[in-house]
């Protein structure tokens, strides 16, 4: 019989919340009752979809933008009906908290 891992935390999702800047934090009821309290390193990120010279556009703003981690081109399927992948702009930001770039991007993509 494998022996239990010490790190492993069996029970049930309690609440998930953006805590410090760049971090989430995970409340778990264990099976045996305690509340555990976990964080870790978060860095949201978003798909923008549309056309290619748009998207080449919004992501040329990037450059002197420090409220955006990293950018890069990736395919996914943009809509759920697509049968196959698209080029869509992916965009990591530095904290959740700036996720309302998000709405800035479709407005100036509308």
């Amino acid at each position: 019989m494998p022996s239990e891992n010490p790190n492993r935390v069996k029970g049930w999702l309690f609440d998930v919340y953006p805590s410090v800047f760049g971090e989430m934090t995970v409340w778990v009821i264990a099976e045996n009752g305690q509340r555990v309290k976990l964080t870790d390193k978060f860095q949201p990120k978003i798909y923008v979809s549309g056309k290619q010279e748009d998207l080449e556009r919004l992501a040329s703003r990037f450059y002197a933008n420090q409220n955006i981690a990293a950018w890069a081109w990736v395919y996914k399927y943009a809509n759920p009906a697509d049968h196959k992948k698209a080029r869509v702009l992916e965009i990591a930001l530095m904290a959740i908290e700036l996720t309302f770039l998000s709405m800035i991007c479709f407005r100036w993509l509308s």
